[in-house]
């Protein structure tokens, strides 16, 4: 039974498109940016930036399509993406932890990544 109440009103959620799957061609590239040898660019405004930041698992075609698609819809925004892990994500065939000493290892990758 609906009460007629909207719990979410957040129109991004129901306007921006999801990510594709297969065979979609990221739009932006790797480059060094600051102290991070690898960041996924994307955009090419001079005044406006976000930095995007992904899960545990590191750079998929996800995340980079999720930085192309903010990128167009905010007009061009430079997005900036850094490998905050330097090339060591939490391998996804890990995850969720099965053994107390699989726990362990995740909670050390927390405490010292």
């Amino acid at each position: 039974m609906s009460t007629g109440h909207v719990h979410n009103t957040n129109q991004a959620c129901c306007s921006i498109p999801p990510v594709q799957g297969g065979d979609y061609k990221s739009k932006g590239k790797y480059e060094k940016v600051g102290e991070f040898e690898k960041a996924y660019v994307v955009g090419d405004s001079k005044t406006h930036a976000l930095i995007c930041i992904y899960d545990i698992f590191g750079f998929w075609p996800q995340t980079e399509q999720g930085a192309d698609i903010l990128s167009a819809t905010l007009n061009g925004t430079k997005v900036v993406m850094p490998d905050f892990l330097k090339g060591k994500p939490w391998p996804v065939d890990q995850f969720p932890p099965k053994t107390d000493e699989q726990k362990e290892k995740l909670q050390q990758f927390f405490g010292t990544t």
